[in-house]
């Protein structure tokens, strides 16, 4: 399989990963994910966030990790602050990290 291949078959996997998932309203999140105490303010790098989100959802259901996974690509498409109020509802933290 050429790499191209591969590209293309990874992108129709997200596009379908997303298609399944559309962007719901934070509100849908609201103290879901407070019972972790997680602490997503003290992230101040994107990336190094978004393993940290993933690593501390374990314990939680596959199915609903793949749809906050979702909403957290869904908001870094959106834009501006958008992940960040979507973490402070989900978490229950009230900070504000400037993630990038």
């Amino acid at each position: 399989m050429s790499r191209r291949t591969e590209s293309l078959d990874t992108s129709a996997e997200l596009i379908d990963f997303m298609a399944r998932r559309g962007q719901r309203p934070d509100e849908n999140y609201l103290g879901k994910f407070h019972h972790l105490n997680f602490d997503w303010t003290a992230y101040q790098e994107r990336a190094a966030l978004t393993m940290a989100v993933i690593e501390v959802l374990e314990p939680i259901d596959w199915e609903e990790r793949r749809d906050f996974t979702a909403q957290m690509i869904w908001r870094v498409l959106t834009g501006g602050d958008a992940l960040e109020r979507l973490l402070s509802v989900a978490f229950g933290q009230q900070g504000r990290a400037n993630c990038r």
